[in-house]
């Protein structure tokens, strides 16, 4: 699965490795955890769901079943509020 980004949103990372999204049509404000941002960042990258859920079962202690749950979770809901589109 390939994802696209809505060009309206806005992103920051903050010290904590939380990070803040915005999106400047709707002036919405979002603000994700550490796992949230390490998906965010795959999705930046170009990177494909196995890759980001590959990434977080790395960076997390996490096993890859529940990697890939939280990973399409988080993606169902960004989805959900026009941050990224699937292709």
């Amino acid at each position: 699965m390939e994802f696209v980004l809505n060009p309206d949103i806005v992103s920051s990372q903050l010290d904590d490795g939380e990070s803040v999204l915005l999106n400047l049509t709707t002036r919405q404000y979002y603000t994700i955890n550490e796992t949230g941002s390490a998906i965010w960042d795959g999705i930046q990258r170009g990177d494909l769901l196995d890759d980001i859920v590959l990434d977080v079962v790395a960076r997390f202690d996490v096993d890859e079943k529940s990697a890939r749950e939280h990973v399409n979770d988080f993606l169902e809901r960004l989805v959900d509020n026009g941050i990224v589109a699937t292709r």
